[in-house]
Parts: C-alpha cells; structure tokens; sequence
C-alpha cells in the first residue's frame, strides 16, 4: 500500500510523514512532492494507491493534478487538503471522485483515521477484483442492482408477479410480492438560482437533490430504490416505512430549492403492489404533464378528485390510520374530497364504515386521555346518527371528530409539556443525526402528531428547529477553535460537507470558513 503526500509547504508535508502511525493503517511507502510536476513523476515511476494532495499550490492546483490522474486512468484514492471551505472546490472536487475534502489546520488523528478508511477501502477494491473474477460482485453492487431492478418495475419491463419474483431471486434481491409499496414522483418544474450550474453541470445538482433525500426522506436500506429520468426523480417507498411523510416531502423541497434553486413539485400516489407501479407511475407522469401551475407544493394523487369521473372505494383503513397517528390535516383533506365527489356507497356499507371509525375513536380517546362527555358534544352525536343515512353525512361527522381531537389535543398543557421534552431531547442528542421517529418514541406520540403539534407550539417545523439547533451547536465548536469544520459537520452528524456548509450559509448568512474567521478575529480583540 502506497500514499503520495502532495504539498508545496514543506512542514506540512514532514507534519504528516511524522505524525500519522503509518503501519498502523498498513501502509508500506510514503511518497512525497512538493509540486505537480514531481507527483506526476511519482505516478510514473510508482503505483499510488491514496494521494494526499493540498489543493491551493503555485502553477497547478491540486485539483487539476487530480484531473490529470483520472484523465489518465489512475484510480487511487483521493483525499483534498485546503485552507478554504468553499463549496465550488467541494463541487470539482466530487468530480474527480474525491474520497475526504479536510479544511486545513488538518487534526492529525482526523487524518489519520481517513487515511485507515481510504486503506481499507482500497483494499476492499483489490478484493472485488478478485470477486468479481469469480462472479461473487453482488455485495459491493447491490445499490445498483437493486435500482436497476425497480427501474425494470417503473419501466414496465417485468409483466406478472412471478417474472418479478424470479428476477429478484437471481439478484439476490429481497422482493415480497405481497408488500404494498408508495411511489413519488419528483419533478424540477423552475430553477430560480444557481441557473448557469444547472445549464452546465445538471447531473451534478440532480446528485445533490439525490444526496439531501437519503438525508431527509430515503433510509440508506431503501437507497436502491430510487433514481432519476431526465428532471424527475422517482422513489419506490416501503408502504410501512411511509410514517409522517408528507410533512418530510415539505421539508425536502424546501432544502432542495435552498440549496440548489430548484423548484420541484412531489406527486405521492396511493400504496400499490410492485406489479402496479408502472401503471401509477405513468399516471403520475400524465398528472406531471398536465400541472400547468407548476408550484413547489406536495400533491397527494391518492386523494380522489373532487367531482372527478373515477371510480373509487372509500377506504376507511386509511380514515381509521390517520386517526390513530394524529394525522388530521390528511383526514380532513380526504374526508372533504369524498364529501364532495357525489360518490355514493350502500347503507350496509355504511354502516359498518361508521362502526369501523367509533371503534378507532374509543381507542382514540382512551390514548389521547379524553373523557367521553368532554368529546361527545350535542351536536357530534346528531352527526352520529346522521352518519348512516348518506356518504357525505359520513365525512361530516369524520370532519368533526377530526376537529374535535385536534382542539383537545391543545386544549391543556399536555403539549407544552411535550414541547419541552422534546426540546429537551434534542439538546441532549444533538451531537449526532435525530429522527422524528426517535423523538415520538421517546414521547409516547405519534410521529405526525409530535410534527404538527410543534410546529403549532413554536411557529417553525422540528426539521427546521432540529437545523438551527445543529447550526447554533457549530458555532460554539467552531468559536472554541479546537476541532476543524469538517469534524465538527461529521461530529453533528453531516456526512455531507457541502450540505452543512450550505446550510450554515442559510442560516448564518456566512460559509463556516467565514463564520471560523470571524471568531478568531474577535478572540484576539478580546484578548488585547
């Protein structure tokens, strides 16, 4: 195992041939330049398999020194030194497939430990080739196998369930063809920033959309099941991991047209098996084609069309879920459309519809701590009894048990409690990535029910809070001078660094770099 240290500053280059335990990481030589010129001499006459390299040195920088290594076809392992945290190095820098990007004064032991990670990652590619001489490749390509299997699903490329089932089997892929699965479409409808990027690197912003939804929407499971066709993105989710999505779609966009001034709409159609998703997802590209507003808005394709001409079931397993989540800004939508769509059902059917709802209400208010002449009012139990004569005296009184647990559910100071339990929560987890799943366990809530409480308590949504929370926690690291940028964004749980110094920026109103500058400044005026 080779490194090459690139670095026209010659202490920085014995810094780290001193410091770093080289044996320890199982390297063999460390090579060394001072220039361009010579790494490339090194190339020559040696096998590089990581380069360290600074990227600010007189005549080529080192990013054009790592240009010239993949032009000619070297494949080591790239890791980027630099005095500045800007994002356009961090932008080419993707480009020539760089490993770490480490903002300097550079934490020796920080890099020592990315020099034992790029080590076994090269060492993991030399085994794959051996692996894949034997055709054993399948784990270290599973991500794209997996896409190319849903794509063969969206695409319309597999027909029956057994065809797909099959083709899961020879990937090793695990495919249950009883699982109910929701399909979004994403489509980039207007670029209101950063135009001349998109026009010139388009699949280096369709990437970071990419990157911000498997922080914000997709788990690193479901990675696979993801990916892009000219401007749209197309995600295949689990049906039982869809908990408190659309308020996180409302964030991802949110993020999305922040950081990479794209204005994009997200189509949620309803659950399906895998053998109907290239019917909906053609759907949802005929409702893409025919959105001639093209807003920056979540639309819910699963929801009826009020008036429309289709035909539907009213699904009062979805009425009974969103009650037992607390989702009621859904309810009340899809309770509304079926009011007014002049759709009918029989009086059986009805009836054991309304029997169906009472029941979840009971449970409903047992779990919410409700008293049962607190909630049933005059005039919800005329609503009752109305319920069983038509379809819309049904979503009448759904509407108004909507309403009603949704005041009481901020009726007392049950939800300011909570608000500060979860304040609390986040202060102590801070360090690290915090989901909305964590933080309604650790409340006894639903996840939805937590989101929009907070937000009501507080006036900004928990992934917003949960961001300036993460930004205000940077700048203390960040003034105490003790730690890196680049550690502190991994420390806070941003695997991502272009990410988190795009949302300081936004936050902020400074890169971190800047923002680092600043309190240095200060520091010193204080000390004088």
């Amino acid at each position: 195992m080779n490194v090459l240290i690139v670095d026209d500053e010659i202490y920085a280059v014995r810094t780290i041939q001193r410091c770093v335990d080289w044996a320890a990481a199982g390297v063999d030589m460390v090579l060394t330049a001072f220039n361009a010129a010579q790494a490339k001499k090194m190339f020559a006459l040696h096998e590089v398999d990581i380069v360290i390299t600074d990227i600010e040195m007189p005549g080529e920088s080192g990013l054009a020194l790592l240009g010239w290594v993949r032009e000619n076809g070297y494949d080591s392992i790239a890791v980027c030194l630099t005095c500045h945290a800007e994002f356009a190095y961090a932008q080419e820098a993707m480009h020539h497939q760089v490993m770490e990007y480490v903002v300097k004064p550079v934490n020796v032991k920080h890099l020592e430990e990315i020099i034992v990670k790029a080590a076994e990652c090269r060492r993991e590619e030399q085994m794959t080739r051996a692996r894949e001489q034997k055709g054993l490749l399948w784990d270290h390509h599973k991500e794209r196998l997996e896409r190319e299997f849903w794509e063969s699903l969206i695409d319309g490329r597999q027909g029956s369930p057994s065809e797909m089932l099959r083709l899961a089997g020879q990937l090793r892929i695990d495919y249950d063809v009883n699982e109910q699965y929701r399909l979004i479409l994403f489509s980039v409808h207007g670029i209101a920033d950063r135009k001349e990027e998109w026009r010139e690197q388009p699949d280096l912003m369709t990437f970071v959309i990419h990157n911000i939804s498997r922080d914000l929407i997709i788990r690193d499971e479901d990675a696979g099941k993801t990916g892009w066709k000219d401007l749209r993105m197309w995600a295949v989710l689990p049906e039982k991991k869809t908990g408190g999505l659309y308020e996180n779609l409302e964030s991802f966009l949110d993020v999305c047209r922040t950081i990479t001034g794209a204005g994009m709409t997200a189509y949620l159609d309803a659950p399906c098996f895998g053998e109907e998703l290239h019917e909906r997802y053609q759907k949802l590209l005929q409702r893409d084609y025919e959105n001639a507003s093209a807003a920056q808005c979540v639309i819910d394709c699963s929801l009826p069309a009020a008036g429309g001409d289709d035909a539907w079931e009213l699904s009062v397993d979805q009425i009974c879920g969103w009650l037992s989540g607390g989702d009621f800004k859904s309810l009340r939508q899809y309770a509304s459309a079926v009011r007014d769509s002049g759709y009918e059902i029989g009086a059986k059917e009805r009836f054991l519809a309304a029997e169906e709802v009472r029941r979840e209400i009971y449970r409903c208010l047992e779990r919410y701590h409700i008293a049962l002449a607190d909630f049933w009012t005059n005039e919800r139990m005329e609503l009752v009894m109305r319920s069983w004569q038509s379809l819309p005296d049904l979503m009448e009184w759904v509407l108004s048990v909507s309403d009603r647990f949704e005041e009481q559910g901020t009726g007392d100071g049950s939800e300011r409690e909570m608000i500060l339990r979860i304040r609390a929560y986040i202060g102590e987890h801070i360090e690290g990535r915090i989901s909305r799943e964590q933080i309604a366990e650790h409340v006894n809530f639903s996840a939805d029910y937590v989101s929009r409480s907070f937000k009501k308590e507080t006036g900004i949504s928990l992934s917003e809070y949960i961001i300036r929370e993460k930004i205000a926690r940077a700048k203390e690291l960040i003034a105490r001078g003790e730690e890196n940028i680049g550690d502190i964004a991994v420390r806070l749980g941003y695997s991502n660094f272009s990410y988190f110094s795009e949302v300081f920026k936004r936050i902020e109103g400074v890169l971190p770099s800047d923002y680092k500058r600043r309190a240095e400044v200060q520091s010193r005026n204080e000390n004088i």
